[in-house]
Order: structure tokens, then sequence, then C-alpha cells
């Protein structure tokens, strides 16, 4: 988990994804855990999907999440991260002027 430990200052925010994936394991010893990776642009394949599964989860009755208590700092940040969407996606850092394009580094398609 060195990308959870050391994450770049500026860039992809895909090792969030990468981190989330080894926190996801250790929970879904108790829970069903599906999780998808996809840049947030329109055009990407499936992103309709995910959206329509986002909006059926959110209908159902929230129930707060408990964190295990051997989750580390760097592992709680990499959840909080993904849930507030404050992260170091250049989508984000754009609005504070922190880099001079809010394209993706990956693929260059605009949000």
């Amino acid at each position: 988990m060195q990308t959870v430990h050391e994450p770049p200052r500026y860039g992809s925010g895909q090792y969030l994804a990468i981190a989330s994936r080894g926190i996801a394991e250790d929970f879904s010893k108790d829970f069903r855990v599906r999780s998808f990776w996809t840049p947030g642009h329109k055009s990407i394949a499936l992103n309709k999907q995910a959206d329509l599964a986002a909006k059926e989860s959110a209908e159902y009755q929230a129930k707060p999440l408990r964190f295990k208590s051997s989750l580390d700092k760097g592992h709680t940040a990499v959840i909080l991260r993904l849930q507030s969407n404050h992260n170091s996606l250049n989508n984000y850092l754009y609005r504070f002027n922190l880099t001079d394009s809010n394209r993706c580094q990956t693929c260059l398609v605009p949000p």
C-alpha cells in the first residue's frame, strides 16, 4: 500500500481506487463489496449503468458504515477522499489553479 502512504501530490487519483481495493477486501469478509473505477467522462462505456446503480443504492435506507479498528489513518483518509470527491484528480485541482488543465491525465478527455 505504498501509494496510500506516499500519494502523489498532483496527478491521477487512480491511486485512490487502487488503495480502496485493498480496503474493500478487508470489508468483504463481512460485507459483499463491488467496486468499479472509470474516469468521470460522459463518453465512457458503462457510466450510465454505474450512475443507475448509484441512484438505486441511494434509495435504500443508509446505515452508518463502521470502520474496523484495524484501519489506520492512511486507509481512513483514502475512504474519506473517495466519499467526499476531494482528491488529486485534475478536475478538482483545476478549481484551485493547482494544475493547468482539468483534463484527465491518462486519456486527456475533459470532464
